[in-house]
Order: structure tokens, then sequence, then C-alpha cells
């Protein structure tokens, strides 16, 4: 859904001063002499204060205090800047006039200064106004600023002085935004690779800020601080956090798409990043409107080029950074289809910068767990299911993924998973884990159960820095661990196989104790759906019959008390692609002590393997490995004369280096090898 902020149409709210005399001779040729009140003073907006001295002499000009309109094009107060040939109003500063003044005014709201006397540079209203915009949203860190006023000469109207007024808490503000600011960025590392970094500050903008659908916050405070903002905060914010990382950023606006995000630059070449739209927002059917939980984080917006940004909704012609029109300028399509782009949580970045995060297996059906390098562009893919592996953190140098009631630790050097916590009986009962963050040596887990609008609470966080290497569930379950017997959830289900059958794909797994079934689930494709439930450990899936389709099951053990059903957690998937049974055509002797067998092609197969055996059992037989699809005959050698052979073939599947094997044919009656 696009997120989009409502104009800040609204006048800011400024404190009105009595009116001061300021008066200059129109003779001086040094430049105006303005006196400065003791704090500062402001009209109402769109208020031209008239302000006459006392004993005013001819020939000299009044000066009017004009407060200058910037809720229209400051990003802070939702606003959406122009481009320079869009801006209205004539006599703009040179750059060279602009970077001087800007860096006088940069100086006075740093230090919350008061004023800055402008008349030596005899400029415009307009003109003043324009390097003020610039200004502002150039500096994300100058949200405690209110108001802004200027001193104008009625003769000419030039700006003699500009004036400032801030948040009333504003030292108190800028404290809390640094610490929270150096908070952030104490998690990164200075040896990670700019793209790490980039990533790291995107997930945590989006898993530590929430979408205002109030429409009032706009500024970097708000996201970093309140952790509330529209887009406006989103990007101002992350601009601040990548130029403190060292890391050249800008901010990006367009009136037509009315959306703000951001342009960052790796390595000389620029991409665009878009906080806002990858914190997901969601709407139900009754008009109401709900925030995702907050560790949904998805990647579809970070480092796209402006093809994909166009593709993805990012419309309109005018594409606002640094007052310049960039629509078309960035289209380096370097990362558009990055493997990482296609998780929707945060990812954990290891301390040598590589990133660990889920997605959808590859491999091994189900959600996995993939480690990736950014230096070395490499991508290795760790087992996994739906049920196993939701959200990564990373903590104490290592890496961390749960499941619904566990969390589990992965040693990324041989694919090991180790369980290091399981959920108490009272935590089950509050909900299912739904998140885990890293802080320090400590994971913290998140409760929650429903949909959409879940009510999630931080359940807790333990300590991993000095849990041993091998653990199992009953050393590191939580507290009240042990649950009631008619709470007792049966073990999951182990060893679970499938194999292709003659008429289907055939699962097998060890029995369970103690339980009143088994309840066996498929998925295809779009998920896991129950198609059996059963009391036996072996099921026969004669509908999955489709040549050269992938098929994964898991299943669950459950036992009933007080009419309700106790069911385990999910076993390992088991994946088989089918295959079906070979037909043999042809199986004669040959001159030469020679046997010859030809089959029916199967176009989605790999290859087949023959079996020749002087038994029809197979005890002793020989296999040869055919590598071809298209191959579908084979001459085999050697054979003793007037001895009877018996072949079979089946075909198999190579996935990522794991063969997956058809049933075998039918053998045919004895070949008697006579010349």
């Amino acid at each position: 859904m696009k997120k989009t902020a409502l104009l800040f149409a609204a006048v800011l709210a400024i404190t009105a001063a009595d009116a001061v005399s300021i008066t200059t001779s129109a003779a001086e040729t040094s430049g105006y002499e303005v006196g400065y009140q003791s704090g500062p003073a402001h009209a109402e907006e769109g208020h031209t204060a008239d302000r006459t001295g006392e004993g005013r002499e001819a020939g000299e000009d009044r000066i009017e205090r004009i407060d200058l309109d910037l809720a229209d094009e400051v990003a802070q107060f939702g606003g959406y800047p122009r481009t320079e040939e869009e801006a209205p109003g004539p006599d703009y500063a040179s750059d060279a006039v602009s970077d001087r003044i800007a860096a006088t005014l940069c100086d006075t709201i740093s230090s919350m200064g008061e004023g800055a006397d402008l008349a030596k540079y005899r400029l415009s209203f307009d003109a003043v106004r324009r390097v003020v915009i610039d200004l502002i949203n150039d500096h994300p860190e100058f949200f405690n600023l209110v108001g802004v006023s200027a001193d104008v000469r009625s003769g000419d109207g030039r700006v003699a002085a500009l004036h400032f007024s801030y948040a009333a808490d504003a030292s108190d503000r800028t404290a809390q935004y640094e610490e929270e600011v150096e908070k952030i960025l104490s998690g990164m590392d200075d040896s990670w690779t700019d793209e790490a970094k980039l990533l790291y500050l995107h997930d945590y903008l989006v898993t530590n800020c929430r979408y205002d659908l109030s429409y009032q916050r706009h500024s970097a405070f708000d996201a970093i601080v309140g952790h509330l903002s529209v887009c406006h905060g989103y990007a101002l914010a992350y601009m601040d956090l990548a130029r403190r990382a060292g890391i050249p950023a800008c901010l990006v606006c367009s009136r037509d798409c009315n959306h703000a995000w951001n342009l960052v630059e790796l390595d000389g070449r620029k991409y665009y990043v878009d906080c806002t739209w990858d914190d997901p927002l969601n709407n139900s059917s009754g008009g109401k409107e709900y925030h995702h939980y907050r560790m949904y984080c998805n990647h579809t917006h970070f480092l796209c080029s402006g093809s994909m940004m166009e593709e993805r909704g990012h419309s309109g012609s005018d594409w606002n950074c640094d007052g310049e029109n960039i629509n078309g300028r960035y289209d380096d399509r370097k990362y558009d289809r990055a493997p990482w782009k296609v998780t929707s949580s945060p990812a954990a970045i290891l301390p040598d910068g590589r990133i660990l995060y889920i997605s959808s297996g590859r491999s091994f059906g189900g959600y996995s767990a993939f480690l990736y390098d950014f230096e070395s562009d490499s991508l290795k893919e760790f087992e996994g299911d739906y049920e196993k592996l939701s959200c990564p953190a990373a903590a104490d140098g290592n890496v961390y993924v749960n499941d619904r009631y566990s969390i589990y630790r992965l040693n990324i050097s041989d694919g090991r998973w180790t369980l290091i916590y399981t959920l108490s009986a009272k935590e089950q009962k509050r909900g299912k884990i739904y998140g885990i963050e890293g802080e320090g040596t400590c994971i913290r887990y998140d409760l929650g159960s429903g949909n959409l609008e879940r009510n999630f609470v931080w359940s807790g966080s333990i300590e991993v820095g000095d849990i041993e290497e091998e653990s199992d569930a009953s050393d590191v379950a939580g507290e009240d661990s042990l649950p009631e017997e008619e709470d007792r959830v049966p073990e999951s289900v182990e060893n679970l196989t499938a194999v292709n059958v003659a008429d289907g794909v055939k699962l097998k797994w060890d029995e369970s104790e103690d339980v009143d079934g088994y309840l066996v689930a498929r998925n295809t494709g779009s998920g896991y759906k129950i198609i059996a439930d059963l009391s036996e450990t072996v099921y026969r899936d004669d509908t999955a019959t489709k040549n050269g389709k992938k098929y994964l099951y898991r299943v669950r053990a459950y036992r009933m008390a007080d009419g309700r059903a106790r069911k385990s957690e999910a076993s390992s998937v088991a994946r088989i692609y089918r295959l079906p049974k070979v037909k043999i055509s042809k199986a004669a002797n040959k001159t030469g002590n020679k046997l010859v067998i030809t089959w029916k092609k199967n176009s989605k197969c790999s290859g087949y393997q023959v079996e020749y055996s002087a038994d029809k059992d197979f005890e002793k037989g020989k296999t040869i490995n055919i590598r071809s699809a298209s191959t579908i005959s084979k001459k085999i050698s050697s054979l003793k004369k007037n001895g009877t052979y018996y072949v079979r073939v089946r075909a198999y599947k190579k996935v990522n280096g794991h063969k997956y094997y058809g049933p075998w044919s039918t053998y045919k009656k004895g070949i008697k090898i006579r010349k």
C-alpha cells in the first residue's frame, strides 16, 4: 500500500513578540545596522510587522519582520522542495554566496543562535528563503527549528537579518536524539562493507519506526526518538544515519508521488532506498488500518535502480534531490535482483559483515537460512522449513533463528543447529515466538498471537554467551517447562522419508510414543495443506503423480485431551521430485556375450540408472549411471555365456548435488546369453 503524508497545512506555531523599532539610514554603504532583541521575535504566518521607531528621520527605510513560509517546501514540516526551475522568485544567490550564507546559518542553527546578519549580501527575500529551505532539507538534525523570520528593508526588499525560533525543550530533544543515534551506530562495525552498513540502518528503521497514520510527524527526531513518522521522517533519519556512517546520502522528494525516500552512493554509483515502503502496512476488510508486526521487514525498495523504483510505484516526473530533477539519472541495476531482497524479516549481520537472512528455500524447500557475503557475492543455504525459521538475530558473535516455541544457534561452518531455549508451558499459552533480536550477549524474543495487529510484548531475554555448544530441550526450557499432563505436547516426528513408488510417493517415519495419530501435510508451491489424518506410520500419496514436480512433506504427531488435539512441532521436511516408473521397451542378447536394453524416454529427469544381476532379487547387482535424459539404450558387455541375467531401469533427477530416484522398472524375465 502506498504511504502518503498530508501536507503540513497548518500555520507554524510561532510566538508573537512586541514590535521593536529597527531603523537604518539609506546612506549607509557598509550594510544595515541590525538591532537584535534578547530573544527571537516572530509575527504570525503571512503577517508583516510594521516597525517604526520614535524620531524616525526622512530618508530612513522601514524594516519589516516577515515570517518565512516553510511548510510547503521543508520536509520536516511535511513539505516537498521544488527543483530550481520550479522554484518561484527572481534574484537567486550564486552558488558561492549561497554556500557562504549556508555555512553561517548552519553554525547559528547548530548552536541554536537567535539570528544572523545578512545585510552585506543584499539579497532578496525569495533568494534568502531558497537558501534557508535548501539548508534545512539538507540537515535532518535541525529538527528543533520551528520558525524563521526575516528583517526586510521596505525600500528595496533586501534582507537585513534572519531570526530563528526553536522548540521549547530543544536541548533535551537534541540530547535524546544524539543518544539514540549513538546507540544505533554502535551496532555497526567499521570493517563492514557499505552495503552491510546501509542494510543494517535500513532494517533498524523499518523495525523500530511505525508509519504515522495521523500524518503529523515528519522529522528525523520523530522517526528515531519517537519511533513514529511519515515518509519524510524515515527519509530524513536514514539520510542522517547513512552520512554519519560515512556513506553519501540525500533526500529525494516528489510532489507527483506525494512521497519522500533516499538516494545513496556506493563506489561512485547511486541507488535508491525507501525505508517507508519496506515497512509493511495493511488494511483490514472493515476499513480500519492495522500495522503489521514490527519485525516484518521487506527489502523490495533497498538499493534499487530508478527503473525498478518506477516499476514498484514511484511515479511522477519530479524526483527532487538537492534542488535538481533526477528522473532517469541513476539506473544502475546491480542490486535489483540480489538474492537477499526477497526476505521479509530483518537480516542478522555477522561481525565480519556477512549477513544471514531467511527466505524461501532453493534446495531444501520450505524456508531456509542463507548466508551472503557482499564482498565475494557468494551465497550459502542452510536447510530449514516453514516451522524452524522465522527471524534471524546476531548476538555474542553468533547467529540465531526461531521457530514457534524455540530458539536455535546456527553454526555457519558446518550447518549444525543447537537448541538453546524452549518456551515454558506458561509462555506457550500466551502465544508463540514471532521474532527475536540480538543485543550484546542477549537474545530477546517477542510473543504474540492472532493476526495483523497482534498484542506483542517482550516476554523476556536470555543470555546466550554462556550456553554450552551441545544442549537439549530439557536443559534449556523456560520456567515451568514441564506442562501438566493434559497440556503435554508430543515429541516431533523423526526420520520422515519420501520415495517414489509406482503409483505415487510413499512416506515413512518413526513411531512416536503415546500419540493418537499423525497429520500429514504436503506443499506443492502454495504452502502446506493437510492431506491425511491416520494412525499408521506409513502413508502412500497416490495423488503425487505429476512427472518432474517437487513435493514437500512434513508430519505432526498429536494426542487428544479434553476433546482437543495437542500437536507436536512439524517434522523435518521430506522432499521428492516425482518420477514415474520407467518402461523397458526391449532387452535382448547380442553377439559377443552382450545384452542391449532400451527404454522409454523421460524428458523431466536428469538421467537413468541401469542395474543388471544374475539373480532376480538383485542382491549382487551392478549399476550403470546414464547422465543424459536423451540416452535411452545401453549395451552391457562381458557377460557369461549361457548365464541368465535380469535387468531394470529407473530415472533420477539431480538437484543441487542430490539425486532423487524414481521407482525401478518391472524387470524382464531372465535373459539367456546364448551367443
